[in-house]
């Protein structure tokens, strides 16, 4: 058996989890004021995120721009998500004013076929002024990893220090760094 994890006070999602119910299960307390008992498991790893009140948006749960912005949220502000370190945990943020489906919504639209939520500046949070919807190409093509410039991949391939060290001074991944030496990785340019 695992051994017992005090979780009060933690936050997940829109739970607030206030004490031990025991048989592994928490009292929580949701940011509408709903009081509920929930599984660990489903709190922890972010499959109950609330008690429900975020479907009173008349069945928009169901749309793509529903689940980009709950991802958006399971992104920054869940640390047991997988993508957690690439968002919120490297300080992205999101806007007070898109903690409402129905203000992201407003502002965004309904997510058009084939586009998913792009941060246009990778290095700035979710907000109106910095989000569009984007093809997976216009994505990659905004991904942090492909913005090397030409000076960077010739300065990159003739270092001779380990993919590792120079990978963290470019904040990418060492996989990376081997792609641009043998080639395979494209500059902003191409």
């Amino acid at each position: 058996m695992p051994a017992f994890i005090d979780r009060t006070g933690e936050r997940h999602g829109r739970w607030l989890l206030v004490s031990y119910a025991g048989a592994q299960k928490w009292n929580c307390v949701c940011d509408c004021g709903t009081q509920r008992t929930r599984q660990t498991g489903g709190i922890v790893n972010g499959t109950s995120t609330s008690c429900g009140c975020t479907k009173e948006w008349h069945g928009q749960t169901q749309t793509r721009a529903y689940g980009r912005w709950a991802l958006m949220w399971q992104r920054c502000t869940n640390p047991n998500h997988r993508s957690y370190k690439s968002y919120g945990g490297r300080g992205i943020t999101i806007c007070k004013r898109w903690a409402s489906f129905q203000n992201f919504y407003a502002d965004m639209g309904e997510a058009p076929d084939g586009k998913s939520l792009d941060r246009i500046d990778n290095n700035k949070g979710y907000s109106p002024t910095n989000c569009r919807w984007a093809t997976r190409k216009e994505q990659a093509q905004n991904s942090r990893h492909t913005k090397l410039t030409d000076a960077d991949v010739t300065a990159i391939r003739s270092d001779r220090r380990t993919s590792k060290t120079i990978a963290a001074e470019y904040g990418l991944h060492p996989v990376y760094i081997r792609g641009v030496r043998s080639g395979l990785e494209r500059t902003s340019d191409d």
